[in-house]
């Protein structure tokens, strides 16, 4: 009878084995091993030499790359709403300008005329000369100007233009800074992290900090950490450029067989897969498949191109494809590829669970019912016993 009953609780059991908990699917279902006639939604790529090599060239967003110009601006002009001196200097007295207490010694006179606000109309007054463009001019085009229209009025004129005030050459910088506004750019040129500081700096830590810049009608981000680490990011800022700070806590998700589940913050603006896996407690030995450890993630798609360019690519959608990196630390190169690939934002790093760990879940439920079983069969028999 405990035969019987025995062989029919483990047939029970062999039916189930197909419905055992597990912690995700297994490597090959992923890969595609045991669905090699069903297309995947979702493209698999290896993480080998040549990915990797790919993929250590590609970064989350370039300020550098997308703002080719990288000199200071070339429009360090005058415009509308500066405010500008003209100080005019003449050989000898007995000109236009000549004062008696205008000396500065030699025989040579000048006058400072007052501050003026250049007008809408993009001019300013000078006294002989008439009406002055200036907007969109140098300080120096400016001088050359009064000097012509007053060549045959003042004895050998110079003119001397500064700005006291500049309210055109301004770049605004707003959201995560200290003091948000217009700064005003020197004609040197001033770098980015020169207007952020002048600005008040940012505010909050670094790793969780973008910064996104928009010049005319282009506009592109990259994390703060980048332009602290990378001195090509550090750009220069040009006039009526617009500059915004902004928070996001960088995470990725750690899930399967890995020795500690959950959400993780990034702690440097490039964590590597190895320091992702090393931050999720590295591998469950009892259960992990070290031959299966995959990264998800919505791929660029001139990266995927680049990944697989005589491959069809699958679900690609709004510059973006869904991708599957599959590493192999049975492989002595996978930890130097781990070291080498970087996670991102909302990336999930999945450990398969090991075949080997399955069958050891399926024996321990055989264990179970056989026990359950042979305690049943001696309570029968006890009963049994006591009827006798």
């Amino acid at each position: 009878m405990f035969g019987r009953v025995a062989a029919i609780a483990i047939a029970a059991t062999l039916c189930a084995c197909s419905a055992m908990p597990s912690s995700g699917p297994s490597a090959g279902a992923i890969g595609g091993a045991s669905t090699v006639e069903t297309k995947l939604p979702y493209n698999v790529i290896d993480l080998n030499p040549e990915s990797v090599e790919v993929l250590s060239r590609s970064r989350d967003g370039s300020l550098a790359g997308h703002f080719s110009d990288k000199r200071p601006s070339p429009r360090q002009t005058l415009g509308v709403g500066d405010v500008i001196r003209v100080a005019i200097f003449e050989a000898g007295p007995g000109g236009l300008f000549s004062t008696s207490n205008g000396s500065i010694g030699g025989g040579t006179k000048n006058v400072e005329l007052p501050p003026q606000v250049v007008g809408p109309d993009g001019t300013i007054s000078v006294p002989y000369a008439g009406r002055i463009k200036v907007a969109g001019r140098s300080t120096q085009q400016v001088e050359a100007s009064i000097v012509e229209r007053l060549r045959d009025q003042a004895i050998e004129p110079q003119a001397l233009v500064t700005i006291e005030k500049g309210r055109s050459n301004l770049a605004t910088v707003t959201g995560e800074v200290g003091s948000p506004g217009r700064v005003e750019l020197s004609p040197k040129g001033d770098r980015l992290l020169d207007v952020l500081a002048t600005a008040g700096g940012t505010r909050g830590e670094p790793g969780d900090i973008f910064v996104q810049m928009t010049r005319r009608k282009a506009t592109a981000e990259v994390p703060f950490q980048a332009i602290l680490e990378h001195t090509g990011e550090n750009i220069y800022v040009w006039p009526d450029d617009t500059i915004v700070v902004y928070k996001d806590p960088q995470s990725f998700t750690a899930l399967g067989a890995s020795g500690k589940s959950g959400n993780f913050p990034f702690k440097y603006e490039s964590t590597t897969l190895a320091e992702a896996i090393a931050a999720a407690s590295g591998l469950n030995d009892a259960r992990a498949d070290p031959a299966g450890i995959f990264v998800y993630r919505q791929e660029d798609i001139e990266t995927v191109r680049a990944l697989r360019p005589d491959a069809e690519i699958v679900g690609e959608a709004g510059g973006k494809a869904p991708v599957v990196y599959r590493l192999n630390l049975r492989d002595p190169q996978g930890i130097f590829f781990a070291g080498r690939v970087h996670i991102r934002n909302k990336d999930v790093v999945y450990v398969a669970n090991a075949e080997s760990a399955q069958l050891m879940k399926f024996l321990g439920m055989v264990a179970q019912v056989a026990s359950a079983v042979n305690g049943g069969v001696t309570v029968v028999d006890r009963t049994s016993n006591l009827d006798d």
